[in-house]
């Protein structure tokens, strides 16, 4: 079950990153997280094909070697629902798995619902890890060309971007989900006004949201600069939380 959830985490980092920057970011954080599956209990749900139901926890907690202050990362899984929650350093959640043989009954077969969320959120903290991962390269780097100053006293990172990034990928991943929900019960003929409404919709978010619109909407209060990457990404989470509920009701 819990090679499920790091392949979902492998297709959100595909999905914002590409494939080959993906491997990367997947190896950093399976280094730095792992998941754990406790409580699990199981019900046999039907003898003929040898099926059953389960129920488990999933949780990891976030070593101290994340340097990151994690109360911003706290209110986004509080506001996010779903089952999940964070206590302290501890994300926990909850999923239902069914296992069952395979036609050829030579191998199973594990369908599972409710730990999107949950994957979304280990993606993010992975990004972190990531981030602090580069961070310590440059200033290795730079440590190496100059002499090292005093040191300081340690202070945990607390970057608005990285937790606004996280925000939308959820908000991505939950549209995708939602999408791929809604063309599973339509016929072909419905699948094809849905892929043109949706290719519609993504250009009318990324108009909405453009730096030109901003600027423009907030008479040039903002205007470039991180505040101005900041209000984009708000910008696109609002509307693709949006379109996801949407979505759902069409699935």
């Amino acid at each position: 079950m819990s090679q499920l959830i790091w392949q979902d985490v492998e297709k959100q980092f595909s999905s914002t990153v590409g494939a080959d920057n993906a491997a990367q970011l997947m190896d950093i954080t399976r280094k730095n997280l792992s998941i754990q599956l406790s409580g699990i209990t199981t019900t046999e749900t039907s003898k003929e094909v040898r099926q059953v139901s389960c129920q488990a926890s999933m949780t990891t907690t976030v070593p101290e070697t994340l340097k990151y202050d994690l109360t911003m990362f706290r209110t986004l899984v509080a506001k996010e629902g779903s089952g999940v929650q964070m206590q302290d350093r501890t994300l926990s959640g909850h999923v239902e798995y069914r296992v069952s043989q395979s036609d050829d009954r030579k191998t199973i077969r594990v369908e599972a619902r409710g730990y999107s969320t949950f994957a979304g959120l280990v993606g993010g903290l992975g990004s972190v890890f990531y981030t602090q991962a580069m961070e310590s390269r440059g200033q290795a780097a730079r440590a190496a060309a100059v002499p090292a100053p005093e040191p300081a006293a340690k202070e945990d990172i607390s970057d608005p971007r990285e937790v606004a990034q996280v925000e939308y990928q959820m908000a991505d991943k939950a549209l995708n989900d939602a999408y791929q929900a809604a063309r599973a019960t339509m016929t072909d003929a419905q699948k094809v006004a849905l892929r043109d409404e949706q290719r519609a919709w993504i250009k009318r978010r990324d108009e909405e949201c453009s730096e030109s619109r901003i600027e423009q909407d907030t008479n040039g209060d903002i205007a470039g600069g991180q505040a101005m990457q900041l209000e984009i990404l708000s910008c696109k989470s609002k509307l693709t939380a949006e379109r996801a509920k949407q979505l759902q009701g069409q699935g």
